[in-house]
């Protein structure tokens, strides 16, 4: 049917997804694990007739040979698994406040923090502290912006450019369908390097980043650097020209992540007029009664979420500029 509806000039659509930072269990199980949350989502929507085509970008084992495992018991172990999926039905409606509060307090976060950064006299003092703590905090992330190399193939090549190549080659392989790519957490950050500077052709219809760290100065900064970009007060990072459709930017108040949850006024549109869309939602996965507003699952659970996918999916959504 794929190869019949090229022939006939009508596109697939396919749903791709990158996961974040920090080891994961293995590709199969994580695939599954992501369908199950968007048709969640779907069902909580009464949408329960859906089916579409889902492809996951796991690069978790370039970093961490050996995935977590369901069957580990013991809770010391690097390998035990303590944040598996949850069923949407299984999981405590977010008992939460309106975060009006919270939201002011990230906004008042936000500005400081970016007038700090675009301080001469702090931006570098910052810019220091920043890249101490995404070291300690986060190795993954910490790895992906250094120099570190891993063998990929009969080559020897940059860590980040291994991870980049994952989503490339699926990207690549869809190159003939209306793509909605959901990147999670630090998958943000590797979607936006590929989106940007992939020498191939691509187009996506739509883009979506769950629990993205997009804003935070110091991405942006090293983003700039990577890509030569002059950012400063005045110059924005720009929207992917290959993103043809839309920009969702779904965050959390208390995904402590995304301190910074807005990304529209940090990123201007691209040629096309594409700007991004930033959408508060309330994520609510939780575990053995310990919520966790940042993990995947629960983002892809969402109503708004649903809303995205609903809409992707059905005939009319497609559109030349995500060729």
């Amino acid at each position: 049917m794929r190869i019949f509806n090229w022939f006939a000039g009508k596109k697939e659509k396919i749903i791709i997804g990158i996961h974040g930072l920090d080891n994961k269990p293995p590709e199969k199980i994580l695939r599954r694990w992501w369908i199950r949350s968007i048709k969640d989502g779907l069902r909580r929507k009464g949408i329960n007739d859906l089916s579409f085509h889902f492809e996951l970008t796991y690069w978790a084992d370039i970093l961490h040979p050996h995935p977590l495992r369901r069957k580990t018991k013991d809770k010391n172990s690097p390998l035990y698994l303590n944040d598996p999926y949850v069923p949407l039905e299984k999981t405590q409606a977010a008992k939460t406040s309106s975060g009006i509060l919270r939201k002011k307090l990230l906004d008042l976060f936000e500005y400081v923090l970016d007038n700090l950064y675009f301080s001469r006299r702090f931006a570098s003092r910052l810019v220091s502290w920043s890249s101490n703590f995404v070291k300690k905090r986060f190795n993954d992330l910490y790895v992906y912006f250094s120099d570190a190399q891993v063998i990929e193939g009969y080559e020897i090549v940059l860590t980040r450019k291994a991870i980049q190549n994952r989503l490339l080659k699926l990207l690549k392989k869809h190159r003939h369908d209306d793509i909605l790519l959901i990147a999670h957490s630090m998958g943000s950050i590797i979607a936006y390097d590929v989106l940007t500077t992939s020498e191939f052709k691509l187009r996506i219809h739509t883009f979506v980043t769950i629990g993205s760290p997009l804003g935070l100065p110091l991405i942006m900064e090293r983003i700039a650097k990577e890509h030569k970009f002059n950012l400063d007060d005045k110059h924005r990072l720009r929207v992917p020209e290959t993103v043809g459709c839309c920009w969702y930017n779904l965050a959390d108040l208390r995904d402590n992540v995304t301190i910074n949850y807005t990304l529209a006024d940090d990123f201007a549109p691209n040629s096309k007029g594409v700007k991004i869309v930033d959408v508060t939602v309330k994520n609510e996965y939780e575990i053995n009664g310990q919520k966790n507003p940042h993990k995947a699952y629960g983002y892809l659970q969402t109503e708004q979420m649903a809303e995205i996918v609903s809409n992707f999916l059905r005939p009319e959504s497609g559109n030349d500029e995500s060729r």
